[in-house]
């Protein structure tokens, strides 16, 4: 595969993450995830937050999306840097 097909195979999987936040689609997000993922943010109190990627997902599909509120969306891709074992260091 050359880095332009590699480029090409993220900004996919990117695309149907972002796709999936807005749509409140669970199986989109999901199948740009591993099993074993988890999301990582900081709480309102300041505490670090680890929520495994199948509770993400769950509380995904029991929320209204962005889409069904009506909101626009801002998103896209603005680059993607591509790092193999060839590449200097």
């Amino acid at each position: 595969m050359s880095g332009t097909d590699d480029a090409k195979a993220i900004e996919g999987v990117v695309q149907s993450y972002l796709d999936g936040l807005h749509e409140g689609d669970a199986r989109k997000i999901a199948s740009a995830f591993h099993p074993t993922s988890a999301l990582t943010s900081i709480s309102e109190a300041g505490d670090l937050a680890i929520t495994p990627r199948d509770v993400w997902l769950e509380n995904v599909r029991n929320r209204p999306s962005p889409k069904q509120r009506g909101l626009s969306r801002h998103d896209e891709v603005l680059s993607i840097d591509l790092v193999g074992p060839t590449m200097g260091y």
